[in-house]
């Protein structure tokens, strides 16, 4: 088996230090009729120490070893234009911190919704169709 990298990504450890996750793909190369053939097989993730990292999200890693996230480091410019208090929390968090606020809402909407249904039914009721 040979193991060949294919990328390499800056990253950053929750305490801010810089770090490069990089990615390697294992092959083989086998013996065909027509000639050697490589024969492309698992990928594999690790920082460029060694240590084996998995991923979370497009932008979050684990260091499988300590459980550490590491996160890509942000592209400088105006398009990294994030939120100072959101780039600090990794993107996984930051989905999760939406889905609470989206049920906290439609907790609040159903509360709303369940008070108002039962004041529009008695409004409703008591005027009934008017017949002229």
């Amino acid at each position: 088996m040979e193991k060949s990298e294919l990328a390499q990504v800056s990253c950053r450890g929750s305490d801010g230090r810089p770090l490069t996750v990089v990615t390697f793909q294992f092959s083989e190369t086998v013996a065909t009729p027509n000639g050697p053939r490589r024969r492309p097989g698992a990928f594999r993730l690790e920082l460029a120490t060694g240590e084996e990292v998995r991923r979370i999200d497009r932008d979050c890693f684990e260091v499988i070893a300590t459980g550490e996230l590491v996160m890509t480091a942000p592209d400088p410019g105006p398009a990294a234009s994030i939120t100072e208090e959101a780039a600090d929390i990794p993107l996984c968090h930051q989905e999760e911190l939406v889905r609470q606020e989206n049920r906290l809402r439609e907790a609040e909407r159903a509360g709303k919704a369940s008070s108002g249904v039962s004041g529009q039914a008695a409004s409703s009721s008591s005027a009934g169709p008017k017949n002229s």
